[in-house]
């Protein structure tokens, strides 16, 4: 039995969902993946975050497996102990913080 407290356990299960779901042949083809452009001016995230761990989700995420989304915005997501370090680095960036985000 999965014990779903453990993030690795639950990985595992998200996995083998989709893959009881999917089937050879369904979803976009390599080649439609390959030939999208992004067209939005982006900054490589990573010359700001450079020490503190975090990776991409949202609309940006999901553009590696479904037709791109408007979107205007990156959402990344770091540990709980690791914001105050986030918040240094984005701040040394020059970047402003303008409040809490609250989610739930």
């Amino acid at each position: 039995m999965l014990n779903l407290k453990l993030p690795e356990q639950r990985r595992k299960l998200y996995i083998e969902i989709a893959l009881r779901r999917c089937r050879p042949g369904s979803g976009s083809s390599q080649e439609f993946l390959k030939k999208r452009t992004w067209n939005h001016p982006v900054t490589n995230i990573k010359t700001i975050i450079q020490k503190t761990l975090f990776v991409v989700v949202g609309g940006i995420a999901t553009r590696l497996y479904m037709p791109e989304r408007m979107t205007d915005d990156l959402d990344i997501l770091v540990l709980t102990q690791d914001a105050d370090n986030l918040y240094r680095e984005l701040e040394q960036s020059g970047s402003r913080r303008t409040g809490e985000l609250s989610i739930g």
